[in-house]
């Protein structure tokens, strides 16, 4: 796989967190900065260093560093860590999605994320907050570890035609 590709895949994985993601942000650019970059193509590593920023459309995921492994069959795990790594999208309904912890892993091949330390997922202003969040993506469970878990979900407001119904 040429360097190019591998770097486009990457970055195609990374973005692909959240399945009801804008569907023009998948025709748009891929976009990426860091203050260094490091490939091993014996280890199939690649390190970002320094002001990481990835970029698809709405799609951004900032960190201090990610590393990014792979194997013979593409993208193995990425890791994302900062003070706090984020990671933030705009969904087709119009609502935002941010998921931020000192450190992100996204297993492939186990088909799981996991924030670790400091974990939040919002949802306009619905919060989610626990040190440790881990997300199964093939079963969509979610489960808690490390201490106390903390939710904020906001009533739906409703909306303007369903209120002019009753009036």
């Amino acid at each position: 796989m040429g360097y190019v590709s591998l770097l486009c895949s990457i970055l195609m994985i990374v973005f692909s967190f959240n399945s009801v993601a804008l569907e023009s942000d998948k025709q748009e650019p891929i976009q990426i900065e860091s203050d260094t970059l490091q490939y091993d193509s014996e280890t199939k590593l690649s390190v970002y260093k320094g002001n990481v920023h990835f970029k698809q459309g709405s799609r951004k995921l900032l960190a201090d560093h990610a590393e990014v492994m792979n194997d013979d069959k593409g993208i193995k795990r990425l890791t994302a860590e900062g003070k706090p790594a984020t990671y933030r999208e705009e969904l087709d309904d119009k609502t935002t999605f941010t998921a931020e912890a000192r450190k992100i892993i996204y297993d492939i091949g186990e088909r799981k994320v996991e924030l670790i330390e400091e974990a939040i997922l919002r949802r306009n202003q619905d919060t989610f907050t626990a040190p440790h969040i881990l997300y199964h993506l093939n079963t969509k469970q979610l489960e808690t570890k490390g201490g106390r878990t903390r939710m904020v979900v906001y009533p739906k407001k409703p909306s303007p035609e369903k209120h002019a119904a009753h009036d």
